[in-house]
């Protein structure tokens, strides 16, 4: 069964007024810190709550709290807070009094219900651990040290030198007291419904920096050297075939000593369909443009599409270290070569 008075205690410390469709209102009253005069005594800022019986419409406060709570209905919310009115005014009709959480208690008056507050119904949360000071006023420690020189009068250059000390240590704690109240009494505002923006990114652009340049199709304007003047880099290897053991002629033997003479500062290309390293030569937004980067390159070029970009890869191995070779080989066709796993 849902509680109303604990969804009024809740209410009066977020608001001034909570209203009680068909009982009445609970008000707040805020009262400052202050102090008696000719007294010690300094009295902490509170906020006590008192009830108004005319103020009985609904304003759907407390139906609100009750969705949000129990998330009923806005009518379902009206049937519970009408027969929670209903069982106050029938237990106060045969009991005479009716408890209401720890907010008070109501009676039976001449012409309307009168309201007790208990003590411990201080909903003013920001004030929650404050006690009111008992502060000795100047008159009253200058009478008690007189009354300690009477008693001593045969000391009493010490107790003079002595009270100099402890008047002085007195004035100073009395100071730092008076200080902390001012501070503590004074209300402090706060805005509950203020919208905070995000951080801003600490990444700044240097002005003058020139930017990246780009072709027509959106990639990196990168000048590659002439295909035609160019000379052969590598020699291209499958790895996903196995070698062919051919059966050669002695003549056939020499030829390819020589050819791989001429061939030892060429490095193999790999291209094995199960390698899980590709080396990319490029990384394009659409299918469009890998395949009209594919068709302006006379090498051995494939489309790899991953992440939603379509990437160039010239190699694909096992081998991290195979295409490392073949990238210092291809960086000066590709400048910026990098391996992917």
């Amino acid at each position: 069964m849902t509680n109303i008075a604990l969804h009024i205690e809740y209410l009066l410390t977020k608001h001034d007024c909570v209203i009680l469709p068909g009982w009445g209102a609970f008000i707040a009253q805020h009262s400052k810190a202050f102090s008696f005069e000719d007294s010690c005594q300094f009295k902490r800022p509170s906020k006590h709550i008192t009830f108004n019986q005319s103020l009985d419409h609904n304003d759907g406060m407390l139906a609100h709290s009750i969705i949000r709570r129990d998330g009923v209905t806005y009518e379902v919310a009206n049937k519970i807070i009408s027969d929670f009115v209903a069982s106050l005014k029938k237990q106060i009709e045969v009991d005479g009094a009716v408890a209401l959480g720890k907010i008070g208690c109501f009676r039976i008056g001449a012409e309307t219900k009168v309201f007790e507050p208990y003590n411990n119904a201080n909903t003013c949360d920001y004030n929650f651990g404050l006690t009111d000071l008992n502060i000795p006023t100047l008159s009253q420690l200058m009478h008690e040290v007189a009354t300690q020189d009477d008693s001593a009068s045969e000391s009493r250059g010490v107790i003079a030198s002595g009270f100099g000390r402890k008047f002085i240590q007195i004035a100073a704690s009395i100071a730092v007291l008076l200080c902390m109240t001012f501070m503590l009494s004074t209300p402090l505002n706060y805005d509950s419904n203020a919208d905070y923006a995000a951080l801003n990114s600490s990444i700044r652009v240097k002005p003058g920096t020139p930017r990246v340049p780009l072709n027509e199709d959106g990639c990196l304007s990168i000048a590659l050297p002439n295909a035609e003047t160019s000379q052969p880099l590598i020699a291209e290897k499958d790895e996903a075939k196995p070698a062919v053991n051919e059966v050669k002629s002695e003549e056939a033997k020499s030829s390819t000593k020589v050819e791989a003479q001429e061939s030892k500062t060429q490095v193999e290309i790999p291209h094995n369909a199960n390698g899980v390293y590709y080396l990319i030569v490029s990384s394009l937004d659409t299918r469009a443009q890998a395949e009209k980067f594919v068709a302006q390159h006379n090498d051995d070029l494939r489309i790899l599409e991953s992440d939603g970009r379509y990437r160039i890869y010239a190699a694909q191995s096992n081998s991290h270290k195979a295409l490392k070779a073949a990238s210092k080989q291809l960086e000066s066709r590709y400048p910026g070569c990098w391996i992917l796993r």
